[in-house]
């Protein structure tokens, strides 16, 4: 199951739902409202009641949230696994029940969706969903609903990956050290240790087990004293953040 690569974000909540709602030939059958949890069933009275969130905070600019969840190519589901997977989803999302939403079945032949249209403000003093980090967050929550709901497991959008950030080139100095030593510097060495413990991208606690297994400690000492013949006896003060790695 996928969402949409971007949740989206918009000032008015006519376009979302009128286009959620509009017969097309590209559907198999018309869209349904088959769940959610607000009162009316038509699109100009979906409107007026998302309008009237507004009202509670009009200093929010962008009031309206829209994603989507789409099944692989063939693949269907009934109307209550929908509602269900939804439910689901948003309580994970971190919506509460008196953030008004719906949820809108679109049945295409390029893979059967639903629209999931939402009022970031809560009814409840109308106090605004944030949704920090949610495109990452929406990934992980979809990853763990295709398990507990039984569904087609499907590869994560590569997109959510962090980027790795751009590593620091090597100074004069510690390249003539590593000529002279026939060692990698100290900072080379470091980000061997660290690259080899985050192969697999681990959480913090496998990271600092498995840095530990590799002796990063040890490996500091040494490169405290093994290069300390190259500065008369002193060991040299090296020290560099992990942004510098």
């Amino acid at each position: 199951m996928k969402g949409m690569q971007k949740i989206k974000r918009g000032k008015n909540f006519s376009g979302v739902v009128q286009y959620a709602l509009k017969p097309g030939a590209h559907h198999k059958s018309d869209p349904i409202l088959i769940g959610g949890n607000m009162l009316s069933d038509s699109a100009l009275e979906l409107i007026a009641e998302y309008d009237g969130t507004k009202q509670l905070r009009p200093d929010v600019q962008k009031p309206v949230w829209h994603n989507s969840l789409r099944l692989p190519d063939s693949e269907s589901l009934s109307n209550d696994q929908w509602v269900n997977i939804a439910d689901d989803y948003m309580k994970k999302m971190g919506f509460s029940n008196t953030h008004l939403r719906c949820y809108v079945l679109h049945d295409d032949p390029a893979g059967q969706h639903i629209h999931i249209i939402a009022s970031r403000i809560n009814l409840n003093r109308g106090k605004l969903y944030l949704g920090r980090n949610e495109n990452l967050i929406s990934t992980r929550i979809i990853s763990e609903l295709e398990i507990t709901h039984g569904l087609t497991i499907t590869k994560a959008a590569s997109s959510t990956k962090p980027a790795q950030p751009k590593r620091k080139r090597v100074s004069r100095n510690e390249k003539m050290l590593s000529e002279r030593t026939g060692e990698p510097s100290p900072k080379e060495a470091l980000q061997q240790i660290i690259d080899k413990s985050m192969a697999d991208t681990p959480e913090l606690l496998t990271f600092i087990k498995c840095s530990g297994q590799r002796k990063l400690a040890t490996a500091l000492e040494f490169f405290q004293y093994r290069f300390s013949d190259s500065f008369g006896g002193n060991p040299p003060l090296y020290s560099c953040g992990l942004s510098a790695l």
